[in-house]
């Protein structure tokens, strides 16, 4: 899997463009890669904005505040690549769960939910 911003965290499981932990002060700023993301956020929930022009999804919560902290939430989309002919051979969706804990330290889970092979 690709890892564009070389943290160790491939693109598919990373809701950042850069060292996750940098981005405790400011999480909404997620990487283009990040199909739908948390976006305009108030003091105890975030909505949900796709990626591509920022458009909110209507009454969708991809963010709320847990004891104190922000629990976020979003999704993203790879395409399988056959090395050997660089062609797509499929595509896989996955959603990813992430938190700041108290340190400011990037926790996650990550997990495809679906997969096309073609």
């Amino acid at each position: 899997m690709q890892d564009s911003d070389g943290d160790g965290i491939a693109d598919f499981y990373d809701p950042y463009n850069g060292q996750n932990v940098n981005f405790s002060a400011t999480p909404t700023n997620t990487a283009e890669w990040l199909r739908i993301g948390p976006c305009n956020c108030d003091d105890s929930r975030c909505g949900c904005c796709y990626a591509n022009g920022g458009r909110q999804i209507n009454d969708a919560v991809c963010g709320e505040k847990y004891r104190e902290k922000f629990i976020y939430a979003g999704t993203t989309l790879a395409r399988l690549i056959n090395p050997t002919t660089n062609s797509e051979v499929g595509r896989v969706a996955g959603v990813i769960v992430w938190y700041f804990d108290t340190k400011g330290r990037y926790k996650y889970i990550s997990l495809p939910v679906m997969r096309d092979p073609r």
